[in-house]
């Protein structure tokens, strides 16, 4: 005659008031327990009570007990006293120190010096080093500031978005910007957000772009586009064809826009172009002079004699930026205060490259040099004035068109 099977034991309300830290988590089968000090699951359908004796004496439930005796309750590191007005005054300190070191870019890392410094000048309770100052600033200053530029965008009547995708390292990373008017603070410039591209195709910038103004609510409000003038951005010096930003743009909003292009490009681009007409590459010799004296001491010793020989005071040869043509501006005024110093010091090396020695030996070198020198000096006076936060497209094609007539 078969044995009639055992009935199962379960996890009552006695054993809950006895063994206070299991619980049951499974509505299913009430002769499952899980127990919160070793995060352990079990059964004590055998044997009841007998199986949670059993489990205490597990090394796991052992070392989970280790453990919790020498953990702190959370509830430990929070006060339930209500904050006095100095309190508030000290997260403020903190918060300030906080908000300066992103004004003025300096690194997390670098504020843990400071927080220790001021909490011992002034302030021994005062505590905002790397880990505090960063959360201050994701969780407090950035939100805050958002807000701000979420209620100007409210009460803004429209708004141009400006995009630039730029490398850093490995990361592609594209800005974008809004520009506004308000009427309690004038034009503002905003950055709104920081999207990570995989590539900088148009279909990848334009989505992102209107995911920013959608997130803002302001898609509607977009009158306008600026960006370079490349092909991706605009289609070309004509603005022609329909795989670019531009055209893309207009589609998806179903609307005309006006699109900028970078004045301060068309300005570099065409001096550049202009003085590639020249009989000599001056930015190719600018850099192989400043290469050849920058890291040599000896050389610029030798030169500084040469300069006092002919009683020119030296100064330090200028590099040229590698993505502005018209830095090359300062580093050709430099060379020509300093040329007949620079000359003479060639012309006497046994060992000078042929280039440099062709140069200074051509009678004409000086009078182009002198030239574009004041060529640039006309350029570089227009790209100060579109470079300057507050200005707009109608004065920036103002001083394009100065521009033109002064060369006219």
């Amino acid at each position: 005659m078969a044995q009639a099977g055992r009935r199962k034991c379960h996890f009552n309300s006695d054993l809950e008031k006895e063994f206070g830290f299991l619980e049951k988590r499974q509505k299913n089968d009430p002769s499952v327990v899980y127990c919160t000090v070793c995060n352990n699951t079990f059964s004590i359908a055998n044997s009841g009570r007998s199986q949670i004796i059993k489990h205490l004496t597990t090394d796991l439930h052992k070392k989970g007990e280790q453990a919790k005796a020498s953990s702190k309750k959370l509830d430990q590191f929070f006060t339930s006293v209500k904050p006095k007005q100095e309190d508030f005054e000290l997260a403020a300190r903190e918060g300030t120190i906080a908000y300066h070191t992103v004004v003025h870019d300096h690194s997390f890392n670098s504020v843990t010096c400071t927080s220790k410094l001021l909490k011992a000048f002034y302030d021994a309770k005062f505590l905002c080093a790397k880990t505090k100052c960063e959360k201050i600033v994701t969780n407090v200053l950035v939100p805050a500031s958002l807000d701000i530029v979420r209620k100007d965008l409210d009460n803004c009547n429209f708004v141009t978005a400006s995009v630039d995708c730029s490398n850093h390292k490995s990361i592609k990373l594209m800005p974008v910007l809004l520009r506004y008017f308000s009427t309690e603070n004038g034009i503002q410039i905003k950055l709104i957000d920081m999207h990570s591209l995989k590539c900088e195709t148009s279909e990848v910038i334009t989505t992102a772009l209107l995911d920013s103004l959608a997130k803002y609510n302001v898609t509607e409000k977009l009158i306008g586009i600026c960006a370079d003038n490349t092909n991706t951005n605009f289609g070309g010096i004509n603005r022609k064809g329909k795989v670019n930003v531009f055209y893309k743009l207009k589609e998806s909003l179903g609307r005309d826009l006006v699109g900028i292009g970078c004045a301060a490009h068309i300005v570099h681009n065409s001096v550049e172009t202009a003085a590639d007409c020249l009989p000599l590459d001056v930015e190719a010799i600018l850099a192989k002079i400043y290469k050849y004296f920058s890291i040599y001491t000896v050389r610029t010793e030798s030169l500084k004699e040469f300069c006092e020989f002919v009683n020119i005071e030296y100064k330090g040869l200028l590099a040229t930026s590698k993505t502005r043509w018209l830095s090359l501006g300062k580093s050709l005024e430099r060379l020509l205060e300093l040329y007949e110093g620079v000359k003479s010091y060639f012309l006497s090396e046994s060992t000078c490259p042929k280039v440099l020695r062709s140069f200074f030996n051509n009678e004409t070198t000086e009078i182009y040099l002198w030239f574009l020198h004041g060529q640039l000096c006309v350029f570089t006076q227009a790209i100060l004035q579109i470079q300057k936060q507050d200005i707009s497209g109608i004065e920036t094609f103002i001083v394009v068109k100065n521009l033109k007539n002064l060369l006219r």
